[in-house]
């Protein structure tokens, strides 16, 4: 989705245009995204995927009767609801930890929702301007504040693809700790994945 990116630069370079939105617009831009991408997540989901992210999230499981299926709308509805930007990159990462349906082959072109969900994230996330940065090391999804994209890439997303488990558990660490902004810890961590090594 880089090709999107670099085509809304090229136009408000070319017409010189700076933006006046302020970074709450931008984020409002990214939610909108988000939510798009997600519209029929539920129905991805199994049953125990449902109840795991309601519990993650500490709401009631509800659900919605027709006369012939239950369906949920659970957590289009939390990320719909949710307002604080934090939480919501939060909602994104629980997500990538419960468990989704198979795709039927004869209807879906890909493998897994999950990873078809990761990807159309991931490609909203590269082309919007909030600081925010998604990656994937295994089974584990990761949000973490944006830095220099450059930098990023090559300190972030290289690392993750090299380390052994142990180091890379660290670092994994380290990043969440640097998202809660606990730099000892996130240090600490590092640390621990350097030794591991």
């Amino acid at each position: 989705m880089s090709e999107i990116k670099r085509k809304i630069e090229a136009f408000n370079k070319r017409w010189d245009i700076v933006t006046e939105e302020n970074y709450h617009e931008e984020f409002k831009k990214y939610k909108t995204r988000v939510l798009n991408i997600l519209d029929e997540v539920d129905e991805h989901v199994e049953d125990e995927g449902i109840v795991q992210f309601c519990n993650l999230i500490g709401k009631s499981v509800e659900w919605k009767q027709t006369s012939q299926q239950k369906y949920s709308l659970n957590i289009i509805e939390a990320f719909k609801n949710e307002t604080k930007e934090f939480e919501f990159y939060r909602l994104i990462e629980y997500l990538f930890t419960i468990k989704f349906k198979l795709p039927n082959s004869f209807v879906h072109n890909f493998k897994s929702f999950q990873e078809n969900y990761f990807n159309l994230i991931k490609e909203a996330t590269e082309y919007s301007r909030v600081n925010v940065n998604i990656t994937r090391k295994g089974n584990e999804v990761i949000l973490f504040p944006k830095g220099e994209e450059l930098l990023d890439k090559t300190l972030v997303n290289e690392v993750l693809t090299f380390l052994n488990k142990e180091s890379n558990d660290h670092f994994i660490k380290a990043l969440s700790f640097y998202e809660q902004h606990d730099c000892v810890k996130s240090a600490e961590s590092l640390r621990r994945a350097i030794e591991d090594f």
